[in-house]
C-alpha cells in the first residue's frame, strides 16, 4: 500500500497552513496596492505576484469503507444447564469463574420422592417376576392332589347316583309290595356309611394335629426371617451411607482443589487451606468407616441366609402334612355323601312299604345322576388344566406385566438420574441464575457453562449494512488485553435483526493463542468494502462547487489547472478518484482556496505536510465508533 503525504492540521498556538498562505496572499495584494508610494505618489509595481502552494502526487493505493462499533469477547459455545424435572435445589458447588471438567456434578435436586418411586417400582418388578416363575413352574403337587381327590369324590357320587336310579327302577312295580330283606339291606348300608364317616373324621383329625405340630415346629424358627429382614435393612442403610459419604468426599476434594488453586493464584491464607484439607481428611475417614460397616452388614446378611436355607426341610414337612389333611378332608366329604345317599335309600324303602314307587322318584334319580356326571366332567377338566400347565396366552400376559414393571423401574431411575446435572463438556461457569433452596423448573437455566473451546468477538451492525456483511468479511479488532489490532474475518452471522435495536449480530473467531477475559470490551471495525490499486488523494485537496461538484487543482508548468473530479470511496481523510485525476498528477493540498484556474503558482519550501499530517492511506483507522467511515 502506498501512503500519500497530506497537509498538517493546525495545533494549539499555531495557525493552520491554509490560514498562513491566505494571510501572505492578502499582505502581498496590499503591498502591491499601496505600499510602493514615494512622497505620497503611487509607485508602479514592476514584480508579478505568485502564490506559494503545497502539492502531493496522486498515487495508486487502497482504500476501505469501515463501520466502527464495539463488541464483547464471548465463548465460542455456551450451554445453559437446565433440569428436566422439577425439584428443589440442594447443592450448587460452583460459582461464576469456576472451571469444571466434563462430567463434573454441577447441580443436585432433592431426590427423596424419585428414590421412593424407584424402590416401589423395583418391588412391583419382583412381584411380577415371582408370578411369572410360578406360572412357568406349573401347578404345585398339592393343587394336583386336591383336584384328584375332588375327581374321586365326584366319581363316587356318580356311581351312587347310578345305583340309586337302578334301585329305584327295580322297585317300580305296579303291584306294590317290598321284600323284608330289602329293608334290612337299606338299614345295613346306613350303618356302614355311618361307620366309614366316623373313621374318615378320625383320620382327618389326626392329619390336622400332624399339620399343627409341623407348623409349630416351623414357626419356632420364624424369628430367623426377621433377622434376615433386619440384616437387609442394615445393609441398605449402610450402602446409602456409603453413597452419601462418597458424594461428600467428592465435594470436599473439589473444595480443597479450588482452595489450593486460589491460594496459589490470589493468595488465600494458609489457615483456610489447612481447614479445607482437614475437612477432606475427616470425610475420607468417615467414608472408610461406612465402607467397613457395609462389609460387616453384608457378612451378617449372608450368615442369616445360610441359616434360613436349613428351613427348607421343615417347610417340606409342613407341605406334606397339609396335602394329607386335604386328602382326608376329601374322604370325609365322600363318606358324608355316601351316608346321605344311604339315608335317602332307606327313606325310599320305608316309603315303599306304603305302595308302589311313583314316576317322580325315578325322574329325580335320573336328574341326580346327570348332575353327578356333569360334576365328574368339570373336575376332570380342571385336573387336565392343572397337569398341562399354563397356556401360551397366560404366560404372555405375565411376561407383559414383567416388562411393564421393568419399564416403570427404568423410567423411575431416569427421573432419579435427572436430579443430578453434570457438565456436558469441560468449561467455565459464566453465569449462576439460581441458588440453593430455589425451586428449579424444567427448561429454566440454573447455570450457564462456557465450553473450553475457542473465543469469539460478538458485535452488531445496523440492518442497512446487513447485506454487505457476509461470512469471510474482514474485521479489525482491538482488545484492551492486546493493544495491537487483530485482522479477523466474520465466522458466523445472525441473519435475523433485533426487532428493538434493528441491529444484526455477527461473530469473529479469535485465534487460539489470544487470551482475553470473557465479557471484556473489543473495538471492532468492519470492512464493508475495500478497493485496491485505485488513484487515492487527500480529501483536503478537493474543493466543493455548485450542484455538488468537486474540483482539484493540479500544478502544470507553474500554473494551477482546475479539474472537475468524480469521487468514489472516502475514508479516514482520503478519497478515491474515479475520474479527473491520474496517478502522478501534482495536486495542490494547501493554498488551493485562493487559486483560480490558470493562476501562476510556486511550490512552497519546507517539510510541512498536508492536513492531518499524513497522506492517502488505504488501511489506516479513523477514531470514533458507530458509523461508516
Amino acid at each position: 500500500m502506498t501512503n500519500l503525504v497530506s497537509a498538517r492540521r493546525g495545533t494549539s498556538g499555531r495557525l493552520p497552513v491554509k490560514a498562513v498562505f491566505a494571510v501572505l496572499a492578502t499582505v502581498g495584494v496590499l503591498v502591491g496596492a499601496g505600499c510602493g508610494r514615494r512622497g505620497g505618489e503611487p509607485v508602479a509595481d514592476t514584480t508579478k505576484k505568485v502564490l506559494p502552494v503545497k502539492v502531493l502526487p496522486v498515487t495508486l493505493g487502497s482504500i476501505a469503507e469501515r463501520y466502527q462499533t464495539s463488541g464483547t469477547v464471548a465463548a465460542g459455545t455456551e450451554a445453559d444447564v437446565a433440569p428436566q424435572v422439577e425439584g428443589q435445589l440442594v447443592s450448587l458447588p460452583h460459582r461464576e469463574g469456576d472451571r469444571v471438567a466434563a462430567g463434573a456434578v454441577l447441580v443436585k435436586l432433592d431426590s427423596t420422592e424419585p428414590a421412593r418411586q424407584v424402590a416401589q417400582a423395583e418391588t412391583e418388578v419382583a412381584v411380577a417376576r415371582a408370578s411369572l416363575r410360578d406360572l412357568l413352574a406349573g401347578s404345585r403337587p398339592e393343587e394336583i392332589a386336591q383336584a384328584e381327590a375332588a375327581l374321586r369324590q365326584t366319581q363316587a357320587a356318580e356311581k351312587r347316583a347310578r345305583q340309586a336310579l337302578e334301585h329305584t327302577r327295580e322297585l317300580y312295580r305296579p303291584d306294590g309290595g317290598l321284600p323284608a330283606q330289602t329293608m334290612d339291606a337299606a338299614r345295613g348300608k346306613v350303618d356302614v356309611a355311618q361307620a366309614q364317616l366316623t373313621a374318615a373324621k378320625a383320620a382327618e383329625e389326626n392329619a390336622r394335629l400332624t399339620l399343627k405340630n409341623a407348623q409349630d415346629e416351623f414357626n419356632l424358627n420364624a424369628e430367623q426371617r426377621l433377622r434376615i429382614e433386619e440384616s437387609e435393612g442394615r445393609l441398605a442403610a449402610a450402602e446409602a451411607q456409603v453413597r452419601a459419604a462418597e458424594t461428600t468426599v467428592a465435594d470436599a476434594k473439589l473444595d480443597y482443589d479450588r482452595t489450593r488453586q486460589m491460594t496459589e493464584v490470589v493468595g488465600f491464607s494458609q489457615e483456610r487451606l489447612d481447614k479445607s484439607k482437614a475437612r477432606l481428611d475427616t470425610v475420607q475417614a468417615q467414608l472408610e468407616a461406612t465402607r467397613a460397616a457395609r462389609v460387616a452388614s453384608s457378612k451378617a446378611l449372608q450368615r442369616a441366609r445360610e441359616i434360613e436355607s436349613l428351613k427348607v426341610g421343615m417347610q417340606q414337612k409342613v407341605d406334606d402334612a397339609r396335602t394329607k389333611l386335604t386328602a382326608f378332608q376329601a374322604q370325609v366329604k365322600a363318606a358324608e355323601e355316601v351316608l346321605r345317599a344311604a339315608q335317602r335309600d332307606f327313606g325310599h324303602v320305608q316309603t315303599l312299604q306304603q305302595g308302589p314307587v311313583p314316576q317322580k322318584e325315578i325322574d329325580d334319580a335320573e336328574n341326580r345322576l346327570a348332575e353327578s356326571r356333569a360334576a365328574v366332567q368339570q373336575t376332570e377338566q380342571r385336573l387336565r388344566l392343572l397337569k398341562s400347565g399354563p397356556t401360551v396366552t397366560q404366560i404372555q400376559v405375565a411376561r407383559e406385566r414383567v416388562a411393564q414393571a421393568e419399564s416403570k423401574v427404568a423410567l423411575s431411575r431416569t427421573k432419579l438420574e435427572y436430579c443430578t446435572l453434570r457438565a456436558p463438556a469441560a468449561g467455565m461457569i459464566t453465569k449462576r441464575w439460581q441458588d440453593v433452596g430455589d425451586l428449579a423448573r424444567p427448561g429454566s437455566p440454573i447455570l450457564t457453562l462456557a465450553t473450553a473451546g475457542h473465543l469469539v468477538v460478538k458485535a452488531a451492525v445496523p440492518d442497512r449494512y446487513a447485506a454487505r456483511v457476509q461470512i469471510g468479511t474482514p474485521v479489525d479488532v482491538t482488545l484492551d488485553a492486546r493493544p495491537e489490532p487483530l485482522s479477523l474475518t466474520v465466522t458466523r452471522l445472525y441473519r435475523a435483526a433485533d426487532v428493538q435495536s434493528r441491529l444484526m449480530s455477527f461473530e469473529a473467531a479469535l485465534p487460539s493463542e489470544v487470551k482475553a477475559p470473557i465479557g471484556s470490551l473489543a473495538r471492532v471495525a468492519v470492512v464493508l468494502e475495500r478497493r485496491e490499486g485505485v488513484p487515492v488523494v487527500s480529501a483536503d485537496a478537493l474543493l466543493p462547487r455548485a450542484a455538488g461538484q468537486r474540483v482539484a487543482f493540479v500544478v502544470q508548468q507553474g500554473k494551477a489547472v482546475q479539474r472537475p473530479v468524480e469521487v468514489g470511496l472516502e475514508s479516514e481523510g482520503n478519497a478515491e478518484i474515479v475520474s479527473g485525476l491520474l496517478a502522478g498528477d501534482q495536486v495542490v493540498i494547501a493554498g488551493q482556496e485562493m487559486l483560480k484556474d490558470g493562476m501562476e503558482v510556486k511550490l512552497a519550501t519546507g517539510k510541512g505536510k498536508g492536513k492531518g499530517g499524513k497522506g492517502p492511506a488505504g488501511a489506516g483507522k479513523a477514531p470514533g465508533t458507530g458509523g461508516a467511515q
